[in-house]
Formats: structure tokens, C-alpha cells, sequence
């Protein structure tokens, strides 16, 4: 694989992954884009378990295009984190009849190496480590879990997410909310992100320079979470 690592052009269009996909299998029965469901899991004694559904095949072009656009946005950003936006944004999608897994292991080292974090000829050995080792593969596979499980959203996250979005549809920028509202623009940057809790006498005033009410920012707050996976409830010991 070392030859096609780093080239220029293209790697995540039909045409680049399907000649990978040849060159990693070999003589095979199954090329191109698959057209039925994916179920990976394990056999835990006598119990299947499920551990991943992929999404349906109607829908992998669109999301290849999307990843696609995503590492063409991100050239410049610190080169291990694109390579693990490759490999498990590809993973993820399972766009491929088969070898979705080695494809996305050699992603890797394709954006190392386009990116010139490790020159050539050096390849970094994934798939090997992997498969020798039972614990790195477990390591793997829970990496792969953690990065596939719908996000879990508390009251602070989804509050964040609904004032981001009033913001926006009312075409304001977090400076120009801050000072309708009076307050700092940095304070406004924190509630986005879910990291502080606003206070009552906040909410009013954000709602007043958003053109709004209290009762319909919590409305939309309450309609987010019944959407999302609530986190775990903590007991008290």
C-alpha cells in the first residue's frame, strides 16, 4: 500500500476507493459501494450481541461527500486529528462491500502522509498492532463504540444548542446579542457551549434582545431533550 499512500488526487471518490478497494482484496467477489445492511457485533457465550449498525445504503454517497468536504476544510488543522476523521468518519459510514475496516486503517496513513507528520517510506503498522494483539483490539473496538453512540445531551448542552440557534435566525453574532442583552460576550460563548448555567434573571434578558420569551427558549430546550439520549442519573451514595 506504501505506493498509493500520499498520492495526490482525490482518495475518498467512487472511482479512488473502488481501485483501493481492489488493490487491498485482491481477486474478490464484492467491489463498490454496498447495497445491503451492516450489523458487526460479537458472541458473548451463547448471546449475539449487536455493537454497530451502519447507516442504510441509500444514504452512503452523501455521506462520503460530506466527509469528503470535511477534510478539504480542514488542510491545516493538526494532521492526527484529520487522520482520525478519515478513518473513523469512513468506519462510521461503511460505505464499501467489503474492506471498510482496512481502507479505513490505511486513511491513516494517507493523511500522515499527505501531510508530511510522517515521510515516506515509513508506514505505520495499525492493522498489524491490532489483529497481534488482543487488547489493542478490544482498545479498537471501544474506540469505535465510544465514537458511534449518539451524543448524550444534558439541560446545560441543549440550552447552549437552542440559544445558538435563536442567535442565528435572528442574525446575530454572540457580540451583538451580548450587548443587546448587557451582558459579557464571553458569558454568552460559555452558555453555547453548554459549559454555564444561566441564571433566571439571564434568560430573561437574553430572550428580550433575541425577540422572544423565557417560556419558549425553555419550550424549545424541553423539545430538544425529549429528542435526545438523556444522561445517566447520578445516585447519591
Amino acid at each position: 500500500m506504501d505506493r498509493r499512500c500520499g498520492q495526490d488526487g482525490d482518495l475518498l471518490t467512487l472511482e479512488s476507493l473502488s481501485q483501493l478497494q481492489a488493490d487491498i482484496l485482491g481477486m474478490a467477489t464484492r467491489y463498490g459501494l454496498r447495497k445491503s445492511p451492516v450489523i458487526v457485533g460479537h458472541t458473548a457465550g451463547f448471546t449475539n450481541v449487536v455493537d454497530y449498525i451502519a447507516p442504510h445504503w441509500h444514504h452512503t454517497e452523501q455521506m462520503l461527500d460530506g466527509l469528503r468536504t470535511t477534510m478539504l476544510r480542514t488542510k491545516g488543522m493538526p494532521s492526527i486529528l484529520r487522520a482520525d476523521i478519515a478513518s473513523f468518519g469512513f468506519v462510521y459510514i461503511h460505505p464499501m462491500s467489503d474492506g471498510n475496516g482496512r481502507i479505513s486503517r490505511f486513511l491513516v496513513n494517507d493523511i500522515l502522509r499527505r501531510d508530511g507528520a510522517v515521510p515516506a517510506p515509513f508506514i505505520i503498522p495499525i492493522s498489524a498492532t491490532i489483529t497481534d494483539n488482543s487488547r489493542e483490539r478490544a482498545g479498537y473496538d471501544r474506540a469505535l463504540e465510544a465514537l458511534s453512540k449518539p451524543e448524550e445531551v444534558d439541560q446545560l448542552v441543549s440550552f447552549g444548542r437552542v440559544l445558538r440557534q435563536l442567535r442565528k435566525d435572528a442574525g446575530l453574532t454572540q457580540e451583538r446579542l451580548a450587548l443587546e442583552a448587557g451582558i459579557e460576550r464571553n458569558y454568552v460563548s460559555l452558555i453555547e457551549r453548554g459549559i454555564n448555567q444561566p441564571a433566571l434573571r439571564m434568560i430573561f434578558k437574553l430572550a428580550d434582545a433575541l425577540g422572544t420569551t423565557p417560556s419558549e427558549i425553555l419550550r424549545q430546550v424541553e423539545a430538544e431533550l425529549a429528542m435526545a439520549p438523556a444522561l445517566p442519573s447520578k445516585r447519591r451514595t
